[in-house]
């Protein structure tokens, strides 16, 4: 298995018009060389996730020829959590909660536009065969 990661923090900006991006850094990167053959798993790991209201949070992956793959929108409800450990994998059983969640894997989703999930060909799914 190749592991692909990027450790460095990312604040999550909470008043876009006073910081100017909704995150510092933004777009914040990992590079993906020298894979060689089929791609057939994608995991996104986010650890140490922290937020007031987690479904403010959006995340995007997009592949370097700029297909775009929504991993979670509006999830994790309005209560805050801290600490959080989220695996995205489109191989889990369960959805990313609507409501507030906990540690653990889930299938990503975007609680405000469906059909946009429908668009990108089963998220990770869809960036399994770019990569």
């Amino acid at each position: 298995n190749l592991v692909f990661a990027n450790s460095a923090a990312i604040a999550i900006n909470d008043n876009i018009s006073l910081k100017g991006t909704p995150a510092t850094p933004f777009p914040s990167l990992i590079n993906v060389s020298r894979v060689d053959g089929l791609v057939s798993k994608v995991t996104v790991v986010l650890s140490g996730f922290r937020h007031d209201f987690p479904a403010d949070v959006d995340m995007l992956l997009v592949s370097p020829d700029g297909k775009k793959s929504i991993v979670m929108s509006d999830a994790g409800g309005g209560t805050s959590v801290s600490n959080v450990r989220l695996t995205f994998s489109s191989t889990a059983s369960t959805d990313v909660p609507s409501s507030t969640f906990t540690s653990g894997t889930y299938k990503p989703f975007n609680y405000l536009d469906s059909a946009e999930i429908g668009e990108l060909g089963l998220l990770l799914r869809a960036l399994t065969a770019l990569i």
